[in-house]
């Protein structure tokens, strides 16, 4: 296994460059750590930004009102709790 990498004192490790480019991680991307069974499992955090384009449709918009759209629905969700 080629997808080696060491924890440092503080906790950190490097993600393996093939792994990055795979899961097209950048810098400040976010991961999702948990346990499944006897396992550490990472997993990409999907962003915004990156979800732009994701969905096809006819109806243009821009970023602002995308992520405006975003937020009244979570503030929608939870409110309902």
């Amino acid at each position: 296994m080629d997808n080696i990498s060491t924890l440092t004192q503080r906790g950190q490790i490097v993600i393996p460059q093939p792994i990055r480019q795979y899961f097209d991680l950048e810098p400040s991307d976010r991961l999702s750590f948990d346990i499944e069974e006897d396992k550490i499992v990472a997993k990409p955090i999907l962003s915004i930004d990156k979800a732009m384009g994701m969905i096809k449709t006819k109806k243009k918009v821009s970023k602002k009102e995308y992520k405006d759209a975003i937020v009244k629905a979570v503030i929608k969700k939870f409110k309902n709790k």
